[in-house]
């Protein structure tokens, strides 16, 4: 059985999915550490959850929006964000 990717590419994710945001930041390699660390510091919470990395300009300054996509739907990403942020890590809960 093939290894879920653990990036998903924006366009494969449907209006109306709900995921949560774990951070913005100034690099793409900043928001990939972010993740890692995540992953390795909470791996219950990460269990099979995929990287979205949404790329914004606001003021001229490109942020990158560091998400995780795979919950089924507002509840859970409430959920997953009071227990993230619990754990200090800043968290709140979005839909495409």
């Amino acid at each position: 059985e093939p290894e879920t990717p653990v990036a998903v590419d924006g366009g494969t994710i449907p209006a109306g999915t709900h995921m949560v945001q774990l951070g913005a930041f100034l690099s793409e390699e900043i928001a990939i550490e972010q993740w890692n660390g995540l992953v390795r510091r909470q791996p219950n919470l990460m269990a099979g959850k995929q990287r979205y990395i949404e790329t914004t300009v606001s003021g001229g300054t490109t942020r990158y929006r560091l998400r995780a996509v795979g919950y089924d739907g507002l509840t859970e990403t409430r959920a997953a964000c009071a227990a993230f942020v619990a754990r200090g890590q800043d968290c709140i809960p979005v839909t495409r």
